[in-house]
């Protein structure tokens, strides 16, 4: 290839692509000041560990879009018939990415590679709204497009940014872009993954966790080319992450949680720690989202849209997702979602006057109450009380017979949890679980349930309903709801609040209406 040469740089300047990265190409900074680009640490590590398949969990304002757009366009200038996609989060970002990422760094070559021989750079920009993105298409035959999706066609790169958002808000469109956008990469093309996380459930952090355990398998041998590489950029690697206040007083909150750190082996100085700490004064139960300082942090109720969000992280937080023990001495109370056509959830549950000791989860579903009761009889605990929904009284049409008798025949009379608003019933629950101590191992998927519990996403009006999306996660939140309404049940007194009488022989009648002189 007959290079341009200038006295800025040589033709074995050009051969360089690393090289090309710090030379050739200004950016807008994060500070909207027009820069030459320069690698930072965290760039330079993912250059230096680059896999064919890159997943990539940051912290906020690492520069990690910005590195990958570069990196295309790059490859597109200096090689004929390449094409590259970047997938933004939304028409706004797919915009704000190609103007800034992509634009400006070309406009900005030297001019003897814009209007040389070699590359033929005179540019087309193909602007087309219809299609929902721009793209840029050289005359060497290469083009770099970003939009909102990929369509057909051979991608040799491609770029899912915010791809955590992307699962939360469309999992539909994270869907298209696994069986569509990736598929469309060839066999020797390099994919890019890259987000902060956006909640404990969805595939990026599917493929964070599997991507993490494949990566932490191959210390010793390559990864296979078909598997995920999990790079990680936490917020305390950045020396710029520091702030220094004379007489600055720790919250012991936070002075827990540096602790918890160093037991992982992260040290952070005292300048880090206030930086910390200001930040998340802004940011509250964000900042796990925004400036994670562990993998498995990032997805700690951070979900946009989460009803318990806040709440399950000061849990975290406090230390009250622990293992938690079974105390022989002390009841153990159940609280039920049965489904029809979907799954039963069961919490276990032991209550004292000042917590409340979550110590199990059972989920399941096709299966009968007979199964259920077994569920509960191989268990080996002492129970108390058993809660079940309002709709527990519906007779079957094909037997007339209703599940609360049904159940009754096996041996559990359920106590009837009282009809409520699902708005009041979440209110309640976001007053009880202050209270509540999660055993993180037999309760893992009802904690993830809970931190997953969402408001549904409004497309066509780009914001969230005020009713739940029901979803997986669903059954064990509504189960633990039913938990916090009995806080109306005289035997549960002490911990929910104030007990209203209650009237036993009642309870267990099908046709009770439980409300009755609660209203």
């Amino acid at each position: 290839m007959n290079l341009v040469q200038s006295d800025a740089f040589t033709q074995n300047d050009l051969l360089d692509w690393r090289w090309r990265l710090e030379h050739l190409y200004w950016i807008v900074d994060k500070d909207g000041h027009e820069v030459q680009f320069k690698l930072n640490a965290e760039q330079r590590e993912l250059l230096d560990g680059l896999h064919r398949l890159n997943v990539i969990l940051k912290a906020r304002q690492l520069g990690m879009t910005t590195l990958i757009a570069l990196m295309f366009l790059d490859t597109c200038i200096f090689n004929p018939n390449v094409r590259a996609v970047i997938i933004a989060h939304t028409k706004d970002d797919a915009a704000m990415i190609f103007r800034t990422k992509i634009v400006f760094p070309y406009d900005h070559l030297p001019k003897l590679l814009r209007e040389g021989q070699t590359h033929e750079t005179a540019a087309q920009v193909v602007d087309d709204d219809k299609r929902d993105g721009a793209e840029l298409v050289l005359e060497n035959g290469s083009s770099i497009r970003v939009a909102v999706s990929a369509r057909s066609g051979t991608v040799d790169y491609l770029l899912v940014s915010e791809y955590g958002k992307i699962c939360a808000r469309f999992p539909d469109k994270a869907v298209e872009i696994k069986t569509g956008s990736e598929q469309a990469v060839g066999s020797n093309g390099v994919v890019f993954y890259e987000s902060t996380a956006e909640g404990p459930s969805g595939d990026f952090a599917d493929m964070c966790k599997q991507s993490q355990e494949d990566t932490a398998r191959s210390k010793s041998t390559p990864l296979h080319r078909d598997l995920y590489k999990f790079f990680f950029f936490p917020w305390w690697h950045r020396d710029e992450y520091e702030a220094d206040i004379e007489g600055f007083s720790e919250d012991p909150e936070l002075a827990k949680y540096f602790l918890s750190l160093e037991d992982r082996g992260i040290r952070l100085n005292l300048r880090k720690r206030i930086w910390y700490t200001l930040k998340r004064r802004r940011l509250k139960d964000k900042m796990f989202q925004e400036y994670p300082s562990v993998p498995d942090e990032a997805f700690w109720a951070s979900q946009e849209g989460a009803y318990y969000a806040d709440l399950m992280s000061r849990a975290r937080m406090e230390g009250r997702i622990k293992v938690v023990p079974y105390d022989p001495d002390m009841p153990v109370h159940t609280f039920w979602d049965l489904g029809m056509d979907d799954s039963t959830v069961i919490w276990f549950a032991q209550i004292i006057p000042t917590e409340i000791r979550l110590i199990d989860y059972h989920e399941d579903s096709g299966k009968g109450l007979d199964n259920y009761v077994r569920v509960l009889q191989g268990k080996n605990y002492v129970y108390g009380e058993h809660f079940a929904p309002p709709d527990i009284r519906v007779r079957e049409l094909s037997t007339g017979i209703s599940r609360l008798d049904a159940a009754r025949k096996l041996g559990i009379a359920f106590r009837v949890v009282p009809a409520h608003g699902i708005s009041d019933g979440i209110d309640a629950t976001r007053s009880v679980l202050c209270k509540c101590w999660f055993d993180q191992v037999k309760c893992g998927r009802g904690i993830k349930a809970l931190e997953c519990y969402r408001k549904e996403w409004n497309e066509k009006l780009c914001k969230y309903s005020d009713s739940p999306l029901h979803d997986w996660s669903s059954h064990g939140s509504d189960a633990f709801r039913y938990m916090a309404v009995s806080s109306r049940f005289s035997r549960l007194q002490g911990v929910f609040g104030p007990a209203t009488e209650f009237n036993e022989e009642q309870s267990r009648n099908p046709e009770y209406d439980p409300l009755g002189s609660w209203r």
